[in-house]
């Protein structure tokens, strides 16, 4: 897990995200990387691409979950 520091505009506030690899989403739900990929690459988990690979916001991640 990474945090990502980001301005927020609206509030003119500094916020941290809490983001997660592919495979650390993987390992959280029990699922094998290319199930986790695929559901982030589908947009059913909200990613974004960065760099060469995926992240999933901790926000995400949970509402996936819920």
């Amino acid at each position: 897990m990474r945090t990502i520091k980001i301005h927020n505009q609206q509030t003119n506030k500094n916020e941290s995200i809490k983001m997660y690899t592919s495979e650390e989403v993987a390992n959280k739900l029990g699922v094998n990387y290319r199930t986790a990929l695929n559901k982030i690459r589908t947009g059913e988990i909200r990613g974004v691409k960065l760099g060469n690979g995926w992240s999933v916001s901790e926000t995400a991640l949970r509402d996936y979950i819920s």
